[in-house]
């Protein structure tokens, strides 16, 4: 048997267990690489337009700061994959939508599943209020804004070689002030996504409202 004939049988192998051709399950990417390029390219976009709006209301003429931006898109390489992960441990732990079946009726279904029987649909969910609210508090309110507040700062002032003492005094002067500015955009933004806009538009939305905030944490990130 010849080189090139088994290559062709591995590749046909490898395309049968995928179900798809060789060169489309290669490309795939992942779901946390998909929203870390989305969001490098909010960054993008929002930095260059904070740098146009910082430049118009000081009457000067626009110039384009490769370094301030390089910093942004470094620092949403650094926190997108955490944050991704944090979203999902919050979404594990208080689940958007929960079953209605009593637990023993549930587990009698589960059981029917894996014994391979023919039923085979889950049982019927119901939106949690409850859990919602929890995770929008613990995210959007407390736990979640700290820190990324706290690694917004500390990664800047890293990135501009700045003191350890100097970064702490931003931390200790700025993050109350950018929590409190968020207070003003995310809660109420969360509340609006999961009350009132449809589940296939909210990515869009969410997008928008970040790109605004992006601006404005360009704006932070020019002075801190």
């Amino acid at each position: 048997m010849s080189c090139t004939t088994s290559r062709r049988r591995w590749f046909r192998t490898r395309e049968h267990m995928s179900g798809k051709p060789l060169g489309i399950c290669d490309m795939t990417l992942s779901p946390i690489a998909v929203a870390t390029l989305q969001a490098t390219g909010l960054s993008t976009a929002s930095n260059m337009c904070a740098q146009f709006l910082d430049h118009y209301q000081q009457q000067r003429p626009f110039s384009l700061d490769p370094l301030q931006l390089l910093r942004f898109l470094l620092l949403t390489l650094l926190t997108t994959p955490p944050n991704y992960h944090w979203q999902q441990f919050l979404e594990r732990r208080f689940p958007a939508h929960i079953p209605t079946r009593r637990p023993y009726e549930a587990i009698e279904l589960q059981q029917i599943v894996e014994e391979g029987g023919e039923r085979q649909a889950r049982p019927p969910e119901a939106f949690s209020y409850r859990n919602t609210l929890t995770k929008w508090f613990i995210d959007c309110i407390t736990l979640g804004a700290v820190l990324n507040t706290v690694a917004f700062l500390v990664i800047m002032g890293v990135l501009k070689a700045r003191s350890p003492g100097s970064i702490w005094q931003s931390v200790v002067d700025d993050t109350v002030p950018i929590i409190v500015a968020g207070y003003r955009i995310w809660p109420l933004a969360s509340i609006v996504s999961f009350s009132v806009i449809p589940v296939s538009k909210r990515i869009v939305f969410l997008s928008f409202i970040g790109f605004l905030w992006g601006i404005y944490m360009s704006l932070v990130a020019a002075r801190v």
